[in-house]
């Protein structure tokens, strides 16, 4: 048991810097990750708002054609910026329960090696003391009182034991949570990649129907363009057939 708890306080002393560091790196780098996503998609906004300005400027140069192309370019971008974000949702609050649980997984790690160490200093005071005893019983002469400092060295013993004990049974039941949240977490992270296919078929319709609407509309501008500019090129022949 000595030998399970010594290789246990190890083992919690590698990991606990080992995994501290690396989940701290894994968060901060998935924090600037989604930091940088923001920016690019508020930035991406702007544009569209800007040049949106700049397009109804020249609404009046540009023919219904590319007006039409212009429109449904802004109308397709907001339909697909408004589908991603819920597809990134799901991802969003993957992050966040796994940023939680790692907190909650670090902070259990901290009180069972503080527990690992306060365990280890009292059973090394324990252990002293009862070592310090056994040189003391050579030199009791009475059977009773021999057999009563025996008594009290072998419940000085047991409690030790029962201390190491009862440590092990934590670290056991630990780990058994640790086995249910495990099954809990599979099930959950197959619960969320069923939501993101629903959410990306939803995208896909979505995109497919928008991208039909637009084509059509683009169709349509183009058409109507063209039976105007027949038109003007009608009157203009007949004007010039009149004049002459």
């Amino acid at each position: 048991r000595k030998h399970v708890i010594a290789a246990i306080e190890v083992y919690t002393v590698k990991m606990d810097g080992t995994s501290s560091f690396q989940s701290q790196n894994t968060r901060e780098a998935r924090i600037l990750a989604r930091r940088k996503r923001i920016q690019e998609r508020i930035a991406a906004l702007k544009e569209g708002d800007n040049a949106g300005g700049k397009e109804g400027d020249k609404k009046e140069e540009v023919g219904k054609g590319k007006q039409q192309i212009i429109e449904s370019r802004r109308k397709l971008y907001r339909v697909k910026h408004r589908t991603d974000q819920d597809v990134t949702s799901v991802r969003v609050a993957g992050d966040e329960r796994e940023n939680a649980h790692r907190v909650a997984e670090e902070n259990t790690r901290q009180e069972l090696r503080a527990k690992l160490l306060a365990e280890a200093e009292q059973s090394a005071r324990q252990n002293a003391a009862v070592a310090m005893r056994w040189a003391d019983l050579f030199s009791i002469e009475v059977p009773q009182d021999l057999y009563q400092e025996i008594e009290k060295q072998r419940q000085a013993c047991e409690k030790i034991i029962s201390s190491k004990d009862k440590l092990i049974s934590e670290i056991k039941s630990e780990l058994k949570k640790k086995d249910d949240e495990f099954v809990k977490t599979l099930k959950r992270q197959a619960e969320d990649i069923d939501t993101l296919l629903q959410y990306m078929s939803r995208q896909f319709v979505e995109m497919q129907n928008a991208y039909k609407e637009e084509l059509d509309e683009i169709e349509g501008a183009y058409l109507a363009e063209r039976t105007d500019l027949l038109g003007g090129n009608r009157r203009e022949v007949g004007d010039l057939f009149e004049r002459r």
